[in-house]
């Protein structure tokens, strides 16, 4: 059975990225927990700067603040097996929010500012692009070798942990929201008031 949502713990749901990414996939073993507390530690010092400096933790105001644009999209959010909930492009900086992933989510969790939660989770992006640096860049993998040379790459997966554990900090939030991108894909149940769920999440 799946763990309830809102019960999930960052670490557990960060591992588990790992675990399903097939990069982050060649991290040792052993590694893995101390990768995932920097990964989650970065995101966390990151908002708390933020926050300082700019005297606000609405997203919406620091996207404004930092030459973001935010907009909407009614597009289908569906791409293949991927359902996108928020995106972040560069060049200028945007973040553009599928309605209907985040109308999705947030009839899930009706007491959850889940569009606040998304925009967060995409300033983050931004920050690394803006020169913060990307978190991906915490541990690096050997992808293939020949000889004395070796192919090494980031984990992509490590940018996803910090950004949703920046999103957490920034606004307080009393759930990891890596455990919310299920609900996009709408497979697990309602929630009762209380952060309790009503029934158990489908598998």
């Amino acid at each position: 059975m799946a763990t309830p949502i809102g019960h999930e713990t960052g670490e557990a749901w960060s591992l588990g990225l790992l675990v399903s990414d097939r990069t982050g996939r060649r991290l040792p073993l052993a590694r893995r927990p101390a990768v995932v507390h920097r990964a989650l530690a970065t995101g966390c010092r990151a908002a708390w700067r933020l926050r300082a400096a700019e005297g606000t933790a609405d997203p919406f105001s620091l996207a404004r603040h930092l030459g973001v644009a935010v907009t909407w999209s009614d597009e289908p959010p569906a791409l293949g097996a991927i359902v996108l909930i928020a995106e972040y492009a560069p060049r200028p900086p945007a973040i553009r929010l599928f309605a209907e992933s985040v109308d999705r989510i947030s009839a899930a969790l009706p007491s959850l500012p889940v569009a606040d939660v998304y925009v967060a989770h995409e300033l983050y992006h931004h920050l690394e692009a803006a020169g913060l640096g990307p978190a991906s860049e915490l541990a690096r993998v050997t992808l293939a070798r020949a000889g004395p040379w070796r192919w090494q790459s980031g984990i992509r997966a490590l940018s996803e942990i910090a950004a949703h554990s920046f999103a957490q900090a920034l606004l307080d939030l009393p759930l990891f929201p890596g455990v919310l991108d299920r609900l996009a894909l709408g497979g697990a149940r309602p929630l009762a008031a209380g952060g309790a769920e009503s029934a158990p999440s489908a598998p």
